[in-house]
């Protein structure tokens, strides 16, 4: 990712983090995985699409990452992605 040529021959090393909100009432209560999402498939999304599309900008990765969480995953209300 990047926008200069030196960028996308050098490659580059990404953080990323995810702060996910969703009702947490129903997993507490149950103790049952199938009350939240699990941060293991948000982690599996927000990877693939760092690794498997190159982007100018890193906001425009945040963007692709969030974007895919809240559609794929209804329970997610908001998503903060930080690269």
């Amino acid at each position: 990712h990047g926008l200069l040529p030196e960028e996308a021959v050098l490659g580059q090393r990404f953080y990323l983090s995810l702060e996910a909100h969703l009702d947490l009432g129903p997993a507490g209560r149950s103790d049952d995985v199938a009350g939240t999402v699990s941060y293991a498939d948000l982690t599996q999304v927000a990877v693939e699409i760092a690794t498997e599309r190159r982007f100018n900008l890193i906001e425009a990765l945040a963007e692709s990452i969030a974007a895919a969480i809240l559609a794929g995953f209804p329970p997610v209300e908001a998503i903060a992605v930080r690269v």
